[in-house]
C-alpha cells in the first residue's frame, strides 16, 4: 500500500497542472497560427510562374511538419486526459473520490441510525420501561452523535 502511494505521489508530480495544461493548448493555438502562414507561404509560391527558391519551400514545409507534430502530439496528450477524467480515474482536481467516500459515509452513518433504532426496540419494549413515560423515555434514548462537520445531530433510537 505505501509502494503504490508513492507510485501515485511520483507520477502525480510528473504530471502537467491545470495551468501548464492551458499555457499548453495557447500554443497550440499559436501552432495553428504558424502551420497556417506555412501553407500560406507554401500555396502562394506554387501559384507563381517564378518561384522563390527551393530552400525556402523546403523551410515553409519542414516549419509546418513540426508545427504540425507538435500540435497532434499536444492534443493527443489533452485528449487522453480528458478521456481519464470523464472516465473517473484519479486526476488533478478531481473530486469524484471525495464525493464517494462521503456518500458511502453517509451511507454507513444511516445504517448505524436505522441498526440501533431496531436494537434498541428490539431489546428495549416500551412495555418494560417502568416508571417512565413516553416524554422521559425518549429523552434518555436519545443519542447526541457528532457528525463530520461539527454540528450536532440526535438520533431518536424509539422510532
Amino acid at each position: 500500500l505505501y509502494v503504490s502511494r508513492m507510485d501515485q505521489s511520483s507520477s502525480d508530480a510528473s504530471r502537467p497542472s491545470l495551468q501548464q495544461r492551458l499555457h499548453q493548448l495557447t500554443d497550440v493555438e499559436k501552432s495553428i497560427d504558424v502551420l497556417l502562414k506555412n501553407a500560406q507561404f507554401c500555396l502562394n509560391e506554387l501559384a507563381k510562374e517564378k518561384q522563390v527558391g527551393k530552400s525556402k519551400m523546403d523551410e515553409a514545409s519542414a516549419n509546418f511538419r513540426n508545427a504540425l507534430n507538435f500540435v497532434e502530439s499536444t492534443l493527443s496528450s489533452n485528449m487522453a486526459y480528458l478521456s481519464n477524467v470523464c472516465v473517473g480515474t484519479p486526476h488533478q482536481g478531481s473530486t469524484f473520490a471525495a464525493h464517494h467516500k462521503m456518500a458511502l459515509a453517509a451511507q454507513c452513518e444511516q445504517s448505524l441510525h436505522s441498526e440501533l433504532a431496531s436494537l434498541t426496540k428490539a431489546h428495549f419494549p416500551k412495555d418494560e420501561r417502568v416508571g417512565a413515560d413516553d416524554d422521559q423515555w425518549m429523552e434518555t434514548t436519545q443519542l447526541s452523535i457528532e457528525n463530520s462537520s461539527g454540528n450536532t445531530s440526535i438520533l431518536n433510537s424509539s422510532g
